[in-house]
């Protein structure tokens, strides 16, 4: 048994996903474990489907078992969004691999990108100062441009160093679109096919979309796609109340433009365009807006995530449940009353209920068993 973790967002699952999960069979995976974001994602937004679709569609894709990355730190910075994941992984205790997409798919260059960043810290602080982006400063130190699934790779090493953690690095080459691309090809970037989704309807990227069944369901009853705009005078409404001074990457009194900006900003994009700044980017000022809404503050996030939470399986998954040394959930109930990381996760999916065409009730967190498939693929 050779067992690799991935760590995605499949918002939404598409070929290049599928992609990845066949050149990670090709590799020698007989099982493959996903640590999926929730219901929100790391660029600071809502998923387009709910997290159970995606799992789903992640599952009749080929991953065989799909594990949650709770809210707390699918909406946190690159190095905090890793090092919670492969966290996950390496704490699930049956996964040898972490296998992830990079640009040159070769692990020696990010190991040497990560060694001169740790060489020339310093450089990434005064890039800051300048008010440079994190991302920018990054690049800076590093004498280079980096992708985004280059900066989660150096990520997912350094976490898989720090943790000490046996669980060895595999990458694969991106193919197709580049990361955000716009073009619609065989391969096409996330943002393509969401944007494709909005735009145009589902069915203008079904080809695209390996295992649209679920997702198309949740489009026909009303629950899809879900998008920050349909919850927009809820997230307001708590924006308004919320304490911005305990919110993860608050600095220099960030705060207080936020303050200032709600009290004359009718919507959130509003209130994103009039906060942003060259230093902050969008996605970073949309995290620390959700994670003010939601009740994530620093100190939270800087905490390893507490539990394993099951959102989707196979029979190939059973078989890693009934292997794995770790406590797994898989009825959600028993979370009530373990800590801050469920309870934000309470009020993210009672938000995210606000977000589909047809809102939805606020307890789909209690009542909502993981999706089991008894086909494997």
């Amino acid at each position: 048994m050779q067992v690799a973790g991935i760590v995605a967002e499949y918002n939404p699952f598409h070929r290049g996903h599928l992609y990845h999960i066949r050149k990670t069979r090709e590799a020698g995976a007989t099982h493959i474990v996903a640590v999926m974001s929730g219901n929100f994602v790391q660029r600071g937004d809502f998923a387009l489907f709910s997290k159970w679709s995606r799992a789903r569609a992640a599952v009749e894709g080929g991953v065989d078992l799909v594990l949650e990355l709770p809210a707390v730190y699918s909406l946190a910075c690159a190095e905090r969004f890793a090092r919670a994941a492969v966290t996950l992984l390496d704490r699930f205790g049956v996964v040898s691999t972490l296998s992830f997409g990079s640009e040159s798919g070769e692990l020696s260059p990010l190991y040497e990108i990560l060694n001169h960043l740790r060489e020339n810290s310093s450089q990434i602080k005064a890039g800051l100062r300048r008010g440079l982006s994190y991302p920018q400063a990054l690049a800076g130190a590093a004498g280079a441009a980096l992708t985004p699934n280059n900066i989660l790779g150096i990520e997912y090493l350094r976490a898989l160093e720090e943790l000490h953690s046996p669980i060895r690095p595999f990458t694969v080459q991106r193919q197709g679109a580049a990361h955000d691309a716009e073009e619609l090809c065989e391969l096409p970037s996330a943002k393509r096919c969401r944007s494709q989704i909005l735009e145009s309807g589902f069915s203008t990227v079904c080809t695209h979309l390996p295992a649209p069944a679920s997702l198309a369901e949740d489009i026909g009853a009303g629950f899809a796609p879900c998008t920050l705009a349909q919850a927009d005078r809820a997230l307001l409404a708590l924006l308004r109340t919320a304490d911005f001074s305990r919110a993860p990457g608050i600095s220099e009194g960030l705060e207080y433009r936020f303050v200032r900006a709600l009290s004359s900003c009718a919507t959130t994009a509003e209130l994103i365009a009039s906060v942003k700044t060259k230093r902050y980017s969008e996605a970073r000022i949309r995290r620390i807006a959700l994670c003010a809404a939601l009740g994530i503050t620093e100190s939270l996030q800087r905490e390893s995530p507490p539990y394993l939470r099951v959102l989707a399986l196979n029979g190939r998954g059973a078989e890693l449940l009934r292997l794995t040394p770790a406590e797994v959930v898989t009825k959600p109930a028993v979370l009530l009353g373990s800590g801050e990381c469920f309870e934000a996760e309470l009020r993210a999916c009672a938000l995210f209920a606000l977000s589909s065409p047809t809102p939805r009730p606020g307890n789909l967190e209690l009542i909502s068993s993981p999706v089991f498939l008894k086909t494997v693929r």
